[in-house]
Parts: C-alpha cells; sequence; structure tokens
C-alpha cells in the first residue's frame, strides 16, 4: 500500500506539470503562429519558422502523453487507494482540448467559443510573469460581455415581439 501511494503522488504531480508544460507549448505555438503571420517572409524564414512550429508541436504532442499515461496510472490506481475527489481537477485529455487559450485561427465565432478545463483548473494562474491571469481575465471579461450582449438581444426580441402582437391587434381593429 505504502508504494502505491508513492506511485500515486508520483502519476499526481506527473499529470499536473505535464498539464503546465502543456498550456505553455500552447502559448508559445501561439506566439509563434502569430509571429510567422506577421513578420517572417521568405522561403527560408518560412522553412525555420515551419521547423521552430514542429519542435513545439512534437514537444505538445510528448506532453500530451505524458499526461495521459499519468492520468491512466491514476485512474486504474484512484479504487484501489480509495480516491475518490481527485476527478474534479483532472479529468480524460480529448484532442479538443488541446487548445490555446486564444486560437488566433479560430474559425467559430466568439459566441460560440468554449475555454477548454485545462485553462480552467486551480493552479493555472501559477505562472511567475502572470500572463495567464491576465489571458483569464480578458476571457472572463469577453464572455461576459457577450453574456450581458445576449440577454440585451433576449429583451430587444421581446420588446420586439410585444410590438408586434401590439401592432398587429391595432391593425385588426383598424379593419
Amino acid at each position: 500500500p505504502h508504494l502505491q501511494h508513492i506511485e500515486w503522488e508520483l502519476r499526481f504531480a506527473q499529470a499536473h506539470d505535464a498539464l503546465e508544460e502543456l498550456r505553455q507549448c500552447l502559448r508559445v505555438h501561439c506566439s509563434l503562429l502569430n509571429f510567422k503571420r506577421e513578420w517572417i517572409r521568405g522561403q527560408g524564414a518560412n522553412t525555420r519558422a515551419q521547423n521552430a512550429l514542429t519542435r513545439v508541436h512534437a514537444r505538445q504532442a510528448a506532453c500530451v502523453k505524458r499526461y495521459r499515461t499519468a492520468w491512466g496510472a491514476l485512474k486504474r490506481l484512484a479504487p484501489i487507494l480509495k480516491k475518490v475527489d481527485w476527478r474534479g481537477r483532472l479529468q480524460d485529455l480529448s484532442d479538443d482540448d488541446v487548445k490555446p487559450l486564444i486560437d488566433p485561427f479560430a474559425t467559430q465565432g466568439e459566441g460560440r467559443r468554449r475555454l477548454t478545463w485545462i485553462w480552467m483548473m486551480d493552479g493555472v494562474d501559477g505562472c511567475a510573469d502572470g500572463g495567464d491571469v491576465d489571458g483569464v481575465r480578458v476571457e472572463w471579461c469577453k464572455s461576459r460581455a457577450r453574456a450581458l450582449r445576449w440577454a440585451e438581444e433576449v429583451d430587444l426580441l421581446q420588446e420586439e415581439m410585444r410590438r408586434v402582437l401590439q401592432f398587429f391587434n391595432w391593425q385588426a381593429n383598424w379593419w
């Protein structure tokens, strides 16, 4: 049992480390894409930038694999050690969850964006430069603004429907 507890702690820390490195890879990948799009011109420079992106993508894939391995071990150890509250913090990592905080090439509009759980978990804002804190705050502000716009749109549609019905009643009485 003692060895299993040590294994649990190791895998739990490994999963968190892999997620933190994955988030860093996503930040770097997004920054490189933006830099490449804005500043890189010419075949040689594009080839070097693409090679850098490929290296970051390979590191990102290694992080995903390391997290999935750790998560699988935790999933198998949890019933043995009677751990029940660990799944609230760590989840199964699907390919759809591996997205940057702000995707420069998102095909969906702002109203359909969904922030993945890897950015919403505890400890995301623990970096020294505060970059994630600002990113999460910006996303929260954008989400709040969308919610307020949608609430306003609902109010406007309800008022429009009331006025249409009132107009139809007036026109029916006019006839």
